[in-house]
């Protein structure tokens, strides 16, 4: 005996009990042809018999995907499609309900965020982003310095969370630069462009920098007391 089925959506099988995936949503009709041995044909149709439901599309944005624990709120945007219902987990375990949620976040860290969409046939997608709460800007300069060579306190130079690169530049009393660097880690030993120890005195620093969190642009002016 041979078999032909026809499923409605293009695609067709001569298996005898086919398996079969629909990949677009829409009603489907069905009809089997089964030709015996002998040559005899008989035939079967079933109008719309398969209903295959649509299935909504998860997404969403974010204002912004690093914001600093000054400002935690976050406003989330829906951009699915085809879906009746939201539901958002912001990986602190809040969670909520409304199509375009505000979060606020209470404390620092990277959250994993998941948006879970369903329509009115109970089929569902799920879209997972994330976002990172960084800590407070903080800098912190010293205002004496010991170049001694003890391997304590013996080089000058700023500390801070969200500081990377910057430029320093330190003049004595007079205004003369006796010292300028760019770039990563950069510090003052206390020596004079020649290589001689710099007096015992106290210096006027420049130090230009931009934060890596909120991108601003930075100058601080201020004493440096170098004690040997």
């Amino acid at each position: 005996s041979d078999y032909y089925w026809d499923f409605g959506d293009g695609e067709t099988s001569d298996f005898i009990s086919p398996a079969h995936i629909y990949d677009t949503a829409g009603p489907f009709s069905i009809r089997m042809i089964a030709t015996s041995d002998e040559g005899c044909v008989d035939s079967m149709a079933m109008p719309n018999v398969i209903t295959v439901y649509p299935v909504p599309k998860a997404d969403f944005e974010t204002d912004f995907s690093i914001i600093s624990i000054v400002d935690p709120e976050i406003e989330f945007s829906d951009s699915s499609s085809g879906a009746t219902s939201w539901f958002w987990e912001f990986g602190d375990s809040d969670s909520s309900f409304a199509q375009n949620p505000v979060h606020v976040y209470g404390d620092t860290g990277t959250y994993v965020i998941t948006q879970r969409v369903e329509n009115d046939f109970g089929c569902y997608d799920e879209h997972l982003d994330r976002v990172v709460v960084k800590p407070l800007f903080t800098l912190y300069i010293p205002n004496t310095f010991t170049p001694d060579d003890d391997g304590i306190n013996d080089f000058f130079r700023p500390y801070g969370e969200g500081l990377k690169e910057y430029e320093m530049y330190i003049h004595d009393r007079w205004g003369n630069l006796i010292f300028s660097g760019e770039g990563e880690d950069i510090e003052w030993d206390g020596k004079r462009p020649s290589g001689e120890k710099a007096e015992q005195a106290v210096y006027v620093y420049y130090i230009y920098f931009r934060d890596t969190l909120l991108k601003k642009q930075h100058r601080e002016r201020g004493m440096i007391t170098l004690i040997r």
